[in-house]
């Protein structure tokens, strides 16, 4: 009973910490919106759009058509969504300052998107401005970067107008608010974002991320269509809303709760099973002690409170164990919190009580029981 006990704690304060991670990292800001945004990826040929024809031919006649639909209040296209497990990040030079070490270059995130995909996705431009469609092959280079890479390599300084080499300078322009590049649990990473009509060899998997005033879903038919009277041989895959893109950056920690909350569920069924079993027996065994306290004088109470403090003992012995397992094991689970301490005393004291409260009502029925014995039947009982 005591192993069940322990066991059963352990894995309920597991649950606890996991649920209570679960929650906070819905609660995590991403740094965009959510809300009414359609997500959907085209993989197009470098053989037949080479050079800056992929832009010109493609991606911009395709966002001119996606924008001009009905319901559709902004549109635009990046190489990799924000919350995915994997990016593209490299090193990157500042002018006018000295060649650092390989190794200990300033490194950052980058993301090719067209003008229109930070007002599509609600990210605010915290400083300058965001891409203009003047922004073209012809036109001077530019660049721009996200709040955490202007606080680590420009502290106290405005980055506006400073140039940043990566396989050729361009001047940064605008400054953006972060977001979560990666999972909801990382903190943001610096990164930069390219103008996609700048680059001479566009990626030619991007995606496609329409904000719209009416249900993501309804306009998914025709915003492919609008892609498609482009290039009728281009195939759309990956349709998403980005709320259905930040749900599954979080199934791995959905999994986690799920499957220690079936294993916590299905151990304190056992645990209350083998309270029950035991104290049942117990009292089967006191028959002919309680009847003789109870010929003698003690009151229910008496009988009850006696059963009552025996199954305490076990309690606490199954508590104490059990704490101490869940100490042990909270240094694996540590990898997989957020946003509350392993040893969290809110968790730990909570889990405790309600498993001390089943545990006193799997003890109380037998408890009830031993108070019920006739002293004359319990004096004849062998």
């Amino acid at each position: 009973m005591i192993g069940e006990f322990a066991l059963a704690l352990v894995l309920l304060i597991g649950a606890g910490l996991l649920m209570r991670t679960f929650l906070a990292l819905n609660s995590t800001n991403p740094g965009l919106v959510t809300e009414g945004v359609l997500t959907m990826s085209v993989s197009v040929p470098d053989e037949k759009y080479p050079k800056y024809s992929m832009w010109q031919r493609f991606y911009s006649p395709a966002l001119e058509r996606i924008q001009a639909l009905p319901g559709v209040r902004a549109a635009g296209i990046i190489s990799l969504l924000p919350l995915q497990a994997w990016g593209w990040n490299g090193s990157f030079s500042i002018e006018g300052r000295p060649q650092e070490e390989p190794g200990k270059q300033p490194l950052a995130e980058f993301r090719q998107i067209s003008p229109g995909y930070f007002r599509a996705m609600g990210i605010r431009i915290l400083t300058g401005r965001p891409l203009r469609q003047e922004d073209s092959s012809t036109s001077p280079h530019v660049i721009l970067i996200n709040d955490a890479l202007a606080k680590r390599y420009f502290p106290g300084q405005d980055p506006l107008g400073q140039k940043i080499n990566w396989n050729e300078w361009r001047t940064i322009v605008g400054v953006v608010a972060n977001t979560r590049q990666a999972t909801l649990d990382r903190e943001p990473m610096p990164e930069l974002y390219f103008p996609a009509a700048q680059l001479s060899e566009s990626i030619s998997g991007m995606t496609f991320v329409i904000s719209t005033s009416v249900e993501p879903g309804s306009v998914t038919h025709a915003v492919t269509a609008a892609i498609q009277s482009v290039d009728p041989s281009q195939p759309v895959f990956g349709v998403k809303t980005m709320t259905e893109v930040v749900s599954d950056s979080l199934s791995n920690q959905r999994l986690y709760a799920w499957l220690l909350g079936i294993f916590s569920a299905l151990a304190l069924t056992l645990a209350s099973a083998g309270i029950y079993g035991v104290m049942s027996y117990l009292v089967t065994q006191r028959t002919q002690e309680f009847g003789l306290r109870m010929a003698l004088g003690a009151s229910t109470h008496n009988v009850l409170g006696m059963v009552l403090r025996q199954a305490l003992l076990l309690i606490s012995a199954g508590l104490a164990i059990g704490l101490a397992g869940a100490l042990g094991v909270m240094r694996v689970l540590n990898n997989f919190l957020f946003g509350v301490k392993p040893i969290d005393v809110p968790t730990f004291a909570g889990v405790s009580v309600v498993l001390t409260l089943v545990a006193l009502l799997a003890t109380y029925l037998p408890a009830l029981r031993a108070t019920r014995v006739e002293p004359m039947e319990a004096l004849r009982h062998e």
